[in-house]
């Protein structure tokens, strides 16, 4: 269902091509960018070891999630809040 809206962006005509619609969907989610974005985020505000401390806090539970993890929260659609 969401694959031809993704189409029109050319990153998911790209995905679309070569691993089909379904993976394209997934791949172009906005869950899946909310996890990203805030992955890089954080692992690129440390010169060393960001990929460890970024991986640390998105599996850590967060007080301001409700003792969530940020992976859940995002997971559970919760990324737009």
């Amino acid at each position: 269902m969401t694959a031809p809206i993704a189409l029109d962006d050319p990153d998911a005509r790209f995905l679309t091509a070569h691993f089909g619609p379904k993976v394209a969907a997934l791949l172009t989610s906005p869950r899946l960018r909310a996890a990203v974005l805030a992955f890089d985020l954080i692992a690129s505000s440390y010169q060393r070891d960001g990929d460890c401390i970024a991986r640390a806090w998105m599996v850590g539970m967060n007080p301001h999630l409700d003792e969530q993890s940020p992976i859940d929260a995002i997971a559970d659609g919760h990324h737009a809040n």
